[in-house]
């Protein structure tokens, strides 16, 4: 390895969380902001967990960012169920 490889070395982690909010058969879809690395495109809300945060509490805030309050009063009670771990 180069010492430019090195400086890289180990990838910086992160980690994400998304919300699937199913309404019926109706499935919830944002599209990206402008200036956005994922401009124009849709996916489901997410974001970046931050440090001391469950996934939970991000997924909600993500929620209240990315959508208006008026729509979700109390995102928190929406995110219910089993987290899934890449760990098993």
């Amino acid at each position: 390895m180069t010492s430019a490889e090195t400086s890289t070395w180990p990838p910086k982690m992160a980690v994400c969380v998304g919300a699937v909010i199913l309404q019926g058969e109706k499935v919830l879809f944002i599209r990206q902001a402008p200036g956005h690395s994922l401009a124009g495109q849709w996916s489901i809300p997410w974001g970046l967990v931050d440090e001391g945060v469950t996934p939970e509490d991000a997924a909600a805030t993500e929620l209240c960012i990315q959508m208006s309050d008026e729509i979700i009063q109390e995102p928190s009670s929406l995110i219910s169920g089993s987290l899934l771990s890449p760990m098993g």
